[in-house]
């Protein structure tokens, strides 16, 4: 007798089992173990970015757990300062169980410099009577950054001058609005704490030509680079008008390593950068995280790249939970609502900005995406002129995109798709409810991958 396969029903689904391959970590009673998110938080649960060095402090994991697994241990993998690397585990007994959702575990990872720890990797075992010691590996999403701190690292910010003081490390915090009219503020690296705590820095202001001929960019934001923590930061009334060469520009960091957190450009900021190189509303290049950020400000280019949020997201850089309002152009690059070019995870993302291009693709969320696409709305419209084309969600994919929509009307000189244009490997669960001119509800070009429950209901001129 040889069994090749095996079919077995399961409350009320059907499942073909391979005899060749072990199956107990993806079949599930009610559905799949996932860890959704994973941050820093302080005894009470509130979310927690710093720490003087002899407090405790906890992180939070939360998972969808419906089948009521069991955790066994958890193991946290992280990079101190100058990311030297090291992980620890959390057995059993240690793990505090808030709900069937959320659990909390102290971290105790002895770190030597004490100075920055980054969560880069946590693993999580659960079993139940027919599971033993299976694992699931945290997404994307599951980026948490934090510092330590001395109390005479602590400093407290009321006025334009203090601001101009602040160190390369630190923790700052606001403790009012500040005015940075007639002030020239001088580019800088920052690896400590920006506490905004609500208040708003107004009226920075940047005109004039800035770029050079080298090879090398001109890196130009409130940070050169960060590489710490930004959050409850909102800019208002900002100016941006400089033109130059090769010109890497943001407003918070033309460079981010760090997290950016809960932070907004209001409706009366303009940003104006005409030469080659890449514009963002918040960062430039992004290897870290940007989360909770609004962009209400109109973004004017004509460079290479222009996005609301990020121009280039890498590997490993997360966006998540960003919105942009702002109307972006580009006259002569690529533009993007969220981002142009992303190989690192953007999740959870809305533009409702019109984004045209004179010359070249235009494009609703991320223009060229080798990374995740996730849960990501379009509802700007979407204007290409000249020889581009317009796209909802995404011009080139080699990534996987799932559960997006674009609701934005499309209009493309060359031609237009609601989802993508070419897809090269995996799109799944998105939706297009809007008008094509020229192009195709879900994918246009051509598809040399997956397409799998995706629905089209615009109208294809």
């Amino acid at each position: 007798l040889t069994l090749q396969g095996v079919i077995a029903e399961l409350d009320g689904k059907t499942y073909e089992l391979d005899l060749a391959s072990e199956y107990s970590a993806n079949v599930f009673i009610n559905g799949s173990f996932e860890i959704l998110s994973v941050d820093f938080v302080d005894g009470t649960g509130a979310p927690a970015y710093w720490r003087f060095s002899n407090e405790k402090i906890y992180v939070r994991i939360k998972v969808r757990n419906s089948s009521g697994y069991e955790i066994t241990k958890v193991d946290i993998h992280c990079a101190g300062e100058g990311l030297d690397g090291g992980y620890f585990s959390i057995l059993q007994d240690e793990i505090i169980k808030q709900s069937d959702d959320t659990y909390i575990v102290e971290y105790n990872y002895h770190n030597e410099t004490k100075q920055r720890d980054i969560i880069n990797k946590l693993e999580v075992h659960y079993e139940n009577q027919y599971v033993s010691d299976t694992s699931a590996f945290g997404n994307g999403d599951t980026f948490a950054f934090f510092a330590y701190f001395e109390e005479e690292d602590v400093h407290y910010i009321s006025n334009a001058e203090q601001l101009m003081n602040i160190g390369s490390y630190g923790y700052y915090e606001l403790t009012s609005d500040i005015d940075l009219s007639g002030v020239e503020w001088e580019n800088r690296d920052f690896g400590g704490v920006l506490n905004g705590n609500g208040y708003a820095i107004k009226n920075i202001s940047l005109t004039g030509d800035v770029g050079s001929d080298s090879a090398n960019p001109t890196e130009i934001g409130f940070f050169r680079v960060l590489s710490g923590i930004a959050y409850d930061l909102s800019f208002e009334n900002a100016f941006i008008m400089i033109t130059g060469k090769n010109i890497r520009f943001a407003l918070l960091a033309a460079n981010n390593y760090g997290s950016i957190v809960n932070c907004s450009i209001d409706d009366s900021s303009v940003i104006s950068v005409s030469g080659a190189g890449m514009i963002g509303g918040f960062v430039g290049d992004n290897y870290g995280l940007i989360q909770g950020g609004v962009n209400n400000a109109s973004i004017s280019g004509n460079g290479a790249t222009s996005a609301g949020i990020a121009p280039f997201n890498m590997d490993a850089g997360r966006i998540v939970d960003c919105i942009n309002n702002g109307d972006i152009v580009n006259n002569n690059g690529e533009v993007g609502g969220i981002s142009c070019h992303n190989s690192g995870t953007v999740t959870g993302c809305v533009n409702n900005g019109n984004v045209t291009n004179s010359n070249y693709d235009a494009c609703g969320i991320v223009l060229g995406n080798a990374g995740s696409i996730r849960r990501c709305t379009n509802n700007g419209r979407i204007v290409s002129e000249g020889q581009g084309s317009a796209y909802g969600i995404s011009s080139n994919n080699t990534g996987d995109i799932s559960d997006c929509i674009n609701n934005g009307l499309l209009d493309g000189y060359h031609r237009t798709a609601g989802i993508v244009d070419y897809n090269f490997s995996i799109i799944t669960n998105c939706f297009n409810t809007a008008d094509t001119s020229g192009g195709c509800g879900i994918a246009n070009e051509g598809n040399g991958g997956i397409i799998k429950d995706c629905v089209s209901v615009g109208c294809v001129e």
